[in-house]
């Protein structure tokens, strides 16, 4: 669709060059872009009718219509004659609107042809191409498998393998306290006297993963509840499982990571989340080994939804799942899917960058996720679109869509032309304090 310089939308056809060779010519009111009404705008709907002479358009209303922006409406009539000359055409002639009557009553008027502006195509060779290949899903089960299936392919055998090693010496450590050890001879029915003696397996860890996962689905308010004899509370499926002081010893030295090797806040190096690091990494690395993403992604934050005391929890109004909570930085494709996730430990443990926060989650997210001078499309929010951002993923074969804020600009020049219309009418004023002050 092209625009002529009169802002009438045409296509390269007969009739509508034909309306561009009488506006030229004077024979036709040319089109407004204002706001009267009197006069069609850029985005009304002309309607051509050629039914009284056939050497031209013959009467040409120019009606001025609420009409949709994204679309124009053409009535043509009378075939492909509509290419005569102009000489024996008459002028355009404005009508009044319809009457009540006249529309419910409406005359017999040619076809109506519904036309959508094609989009535009850029044949710059300079522009990124996507070059990735077959994207989606990678070495994943058959369809219709086992939930099971899925869920090992993120927490596979090694994972599981580090998650029960690190558990049982965290444990070891633990029970060979010298204060640990006198406490539990103080206590003879203590619950750590039945921890075993080599560890735990990984068959039981399976099983308090699988625990904890269903009761997500059956929610209770206490713990000891799912383990409960009463006939209105009863819920055979976890006794069954596991014992509740088994499951309770489990949780209590559940670790992921080796904490002899865990540096202390002020040593160089110091990481926020090692205690989570490990599982954190290999399911990143899990979640790009199965899945390539598609050419749309996008980036955001996101909660994990809790009220410990500790000092990365955040408070986010904005998120009505979990206000307070962990903050996670995600990158995900159009189809919802988790390509890399970076946790928020927060401003003394951020992402340095020259540029800012935004600039450097986005390029870290990007980097690690491997997505980089590929011609992935990157959308974002008002937070994170920035231009220098948007130069330095343009400059990676990376595009970005996003929404830009204006508003705290118009805020800054409101608050500087108050104060400047303000002491320049003060200008040349005395201020002095009256006594009851």
């Amino acid at each position: 669709m092209q625009l002529c310089a009169w802002g009438i939308g045409c296509y390269d056809c007969d009739d509508f060059q034909t309306v561009c060779e009488r506006v030229k010519k004077g024979r036709m009111d040319t089109p407004s872009t204002s706001f009267d009404r009197q006069r069609p705008g850029l985005f009304d709907t002309f309607r051509i009718n050629d039914s009284d002479n056939d050497n031209g358009f013959s009467d040409m209303d120019v009606d001025s219509v609420e009409g949709d922006f994204s679309e124009t409406e053409l009535s043509l009539s009378g075939g492909s004659d509509a290419t005569a000359s102009d000489d024996n055409a008459r002028p355009a002639v404005r009508r009044p609107p319809p009457t009540p009557q006249a529309r419910a009553h409406p005359p017999a008027v040619s076809h109506w042809i519904r036309v959508t502006p094609p989009e535009v195509q850029h044949n710059d060779a300079s522009r990124p191409s996507f070059t990735v290949r077959n994207p989606g899903p990678r070495q994943v089960p058959a369809r219709n498998s086992d939930p099971i299936k899925y869920f090992e392919l993120f927490f596979d055998d090694d994972m599981m393998v580090h998650i029960t090693r690190e558990t049982n010496r965290y444990a070891d450590a633990f029970l060979s306290n010298a204060a640990i050890v006198e406490w539990i001879r103080s206590h003879p029915h203590s619950r750590f006297k039945r921890w075993p003696a080599g560890g735990i397996t990984v068959a039981q860890l399976k099983k308090y993963f699988g625990l904890s996962i269903n009761m997500g689905l059956v929610v209770k308010k206490r713990l000891d509840n799912y383990w409960s004899t009463k006939l209105s509370q009863l819920t055979p499926f976890f006794s069954s499982v596991m014992p509740y002081s088994e499951f309770a010893l489990i949780a209590r030295m559940l670790h992921v990571s080796d904490k002899t090797k865990e540096k202390e806040k002020d040593d160089d190096g110091y990481d926020p989340w090692q205690k989570v690091r490990p599982v954190l990494d290999r399911l990143n690395d899990a979640f790009k080994r199965h899945y390539l993403p598609q050419e749309f992604v996008s980036v955001d934050e996101s909660m994990i939804g809790m009220k410990n005391r500790v000092v990365y929890i955040q408070y986010m109004p904005n998120k009505r799942h979990a206000r307070f909570g962990i903050k996670k930085f995600e990158l995900c494709d159009d189809r919802g899917y988790v390509i890399h996730v970076e946790l928020y430990a927060g401003k003394h443990f951020d992402i340095r960058h020259d540029e800012g926060q935004a600039h450097a989650v986005v390029m870290t997210l990007m980097e690690k996720a491997g997505l980089l001078n590929k011609g992935y499309h990157l959308f974002t929010d008002n937070f994170y679109t920035k231009p220098k951002l948007a130069e330095a993923l343009y400059a990676k074969k990376t595009y970005l869509t996003g929404i830009y804020n204006f508003s705290f600009l118009l805020i800054f020049l409101t608050i500087v032309f108050t104060f400047f219309f303000f002491f320049r009418g003060m200008k040349g004023r005395s201020w002095r304090l009256s006594p009851s002050c």
